[in-house]
């Protein structure tokens, strides 16, 4: 997968992308890891919301990033600090989301594993 994503466009060009960490058997990304920070992209993943029910923030995520697991165990960055609050991003401002799903349906909606979340804008 990773060398597949190599090849499009959208990663190619894109400076602020954001994945994920892989939970439950999903294909892992984070071999794209060195290959973006090489080409000098930003890396952010998807934080739950705190305040706001099955929403989600993205967050700068480097090497020394705090980080914490969620309500559903997943590693998240930890926006408990300061400079992970300033380093969020809306889903607008990213250029390109890595996500992971299980299938979509005819109108390209996401369906993953267990709830379901928007992205908020």
């Amino acid at each position: 997968m990773c060398k597949q994503l190599k090849s499009l466009p959208e990663v190619r060009r894109a400076r602020r992308l954001s994945l994920y960490l892989p939970v439950n058997g999903e294909i892992d990304p984070t071999p794209l890891l060195p290959w973006l920070r090489q080409r000098n992209v930003d890396i952010y993943l998807p934080v739950l919301r705190p305040f706001s029910a099955n929403r989600l923030w993205f967050v700068a995520y480097r090497p020394d990033t705090p980080m914490v697991k969620n309500r559903f165990g997943i590693w998240e960055p930890d926006v408990r600090f300061s400079a992970q609050r300033r380093n969020r991003l809306p889903t607008w401002a990213l250029d390109t989301l890595i996500v992971p799903l299980v299938g979509f349906d005819a109108n390209a909606n996401r369906m993953g594993m267990g709830e379901d979340f928007m992205i908020a804008a």
